[in-house]
């Protein structure tokens, strides 16, 4: 794939990981609710974790 294929996809999969984080994890956290669906949680962090990693490496490939 060209570089500015890669820097797009880097781009995508960095707003999906802020969507993840933000909505999944941290909206949970900082309702008032007083049962944390702590399953939910996790996920939400283990899909921002890969979506993250995802945008890191696609960002290295746009570089070279």
């Amino acid at each position: 794939m060209a570089k500015s294929t890669h820097r797009v996809l880097s781009e995508i999969f960095r707003d999906v990981a802020q969507v993840f984080f933000a909505s999944v994890v941290v909206t949970p956290l900082l309702t008032s609710e007083t049962a944390v669906n702590w399953l939910l949680v996790r996920f939400g962090l283990g899909m921002a974790l890969v979506s993250w990693l995802l945008a890191v490496t696609m960002g290295e490939k746009g570089k070279i």
